[in-house]
């Protein structure tokens, strides 16, 4: 295990909390992937607003590739009538029943076990049916792939992290980039990062 470090303290900009937080690689993580790198990610929380930013900078001398996706969970009153958009048209794998199709939905519900991958996605998503009837507006930057995520009754039970009865009420909407990897050459840095909005 790893511990981030904080790069920003915490500050008041434009009304909003901003603090940034980094990352190395260290003997540990050279063992196991053998690459040198920093990530740093910068959280700005403001009234009704969280964005979070993520810069991964290759600091050594050869590239590397990778993937990453930002692990999103959002409380809904109820999954079963929570609604996904801006997914339409998408190549996606199902990677529940192991399947490539095209989303033909204009609106996304699940009603089982999901963990699906949609490739070069809207950038903008709305998840309706949040608490009190509020909805989740995420814009992705510059991350082109969505992934839906819930384990359902039986994934739920078999996980130590995740309450029996609490998938009805929660539902991931992460922004990626899975469908393919990044090649990141020595020295640059890859940028990207969402923005989290609640309305009425």
């Amino acid at each position: 295990i790893s511990s981030w470090k904080v790069a920003k303290e915490p500050t008041i900009e434009s009304g909003s909390a901003v603090a940034a937080f980094e990352l190395e690689d260290n003997e540990q993580t050279r063992a196991m992937w053998n690459s040198r790198f920093k990530l740093t990610y910068t959280v700005t929380v403001g009234d009704h607003r969280l964005e979070t930013n993520l810069d991964i900078t290759n600091t050594g001398d050869a590239p590397f590739d990778f993937t990453t996706l930002l692990h999103t969970y959002f409380h809904v009153d109820d999954v079963a009538k929570t609604t996904v958009d801006g997914l339409k048209g998408c190549k996606l794998f199902d990677k529940v029943k192991k399947e490539t199709r095209t989303e033909d939905r204009d609106l996304v519900k699940i009603s089982s076990e999901t963990d699906t991958v949609y490739e070069t996605t809207s950038q903008v998503h709305c998840i309706t049916n949040g608490p009190s009837g509020k909805t989740f507006t995420v814009t992705k930057k510059n991350l082109p792939d969505t992934v839906i995520w819930n384990p359902w009754t039986e994934k739920a039970k078999a996980m130590s992290d995740f309450g029996d009865d609490e998938y009805p009420f929660m539902i991931c909407v992460e922004a990626g980039h899975v469908a393919s990897r990044y090649n990141l050459g020595p020295q640059q840095t890859y940028s990207c990062g969402q923005i989290i909005s609640i309305k009425d």
